[in-house]
């Protein structure tokens, strides 16, 4: 499974470390852990039936040499449907086409959705399901406190020996609702995801995934569909 491509696409995103409460274990898996699968299951359940889902989300990206870089985003989702503000740029994707506005470039990127999407997961929501891949094992391996509530931790480690994601660190509230993601790569790199808000079913509309590039005078387009 390639996991850095989309984010080497338009992002460099979801990395560094969260504020636990306290220091996790980790967790020596050869066999998942039926409560954690029991979780993950319910969670599942609970996203599948969200028909859409709006999530303001702080990424923190730390590398080996302890750099650190933080950035807060905002996403729009809908299936394969999105749009995701970031402050260097827009990215919008109406389950087709794949637009990415650099602000900086003052240039619009057009490729197709299929393209971005065998390259990794497409949006911060996609690696939220990393429960669909069979190609981890999961256990509860710890419980922390976060603003008041108790989360679950629960701890995903690669059935592949040269997976590029080692292991990852899903939590979940008591109401088995996703508050943070942390991955670790084998290069050393370390992302993270911590959601600050996320509000199911608010009903956005289709054309809100769809971008209008006359509504960027003066841009530069680069259709890079074939």
């Amino acid at each position: 499974m390639k996991v850095r491509g989309s984010i080497c696409t338009w992002l460099f995103i979801f990395a560094g470390s969260l504020a636990w409460a306290q220091t996790p274990r980790s967790a020596d898996l050869e066999v998942s852990d039926s409560r954690a699968v029991n979780l993950l299951q319910m969670t599942k359940d609970k996203m599948d039936q969200w028909t859409d889902v709006t999530v303001d989300f702080v990424m923190t990206t730390t590398m080996p040499d302890q750099t650190q870089s933080k950035q807060t985003g905002k996403l729009y989702q809908q299936g394969a449907k999105y749009r995701l503000e970031l402050p260097d740029r827009t990215l919008v994707c109406d389950g087709k086409s794949m637009w990415s506005y650099l602000r900086d470039a003052n240039e619009i990127q057009i490729q197709d959705a299929a393209d971005v999407q065998e390259e990794g997961y497409a949006t911060p929501l996609d690696w939220l399901k990393i429960y669909d891949d069979q190609s981890y094992f999961f256990a509860l391996v710890d419980q922390v406190k976060d603003h008041g509530q108790t989360l679950d931790l629960i701890e995903f480690k690669s059935k592949i020996r040269d997976e590029e994601v080692s292991k990852a660190r899903l939590s979940l509230d008591p109401q088995s609702i996703p508050r943070a993601l942390e991955l670790f790569y084998r290069d050393g790199v370390r992302m993270s995801l911590q959601l600050t808000t996320l509000k199911p079913n608010q009903q956005i509309t289709a054309n809100f995934f769809q971008m209008d590039v006359n509504k960027y005078p003066g841009a530069h387009v680069e259709d890079l569909r074939f």
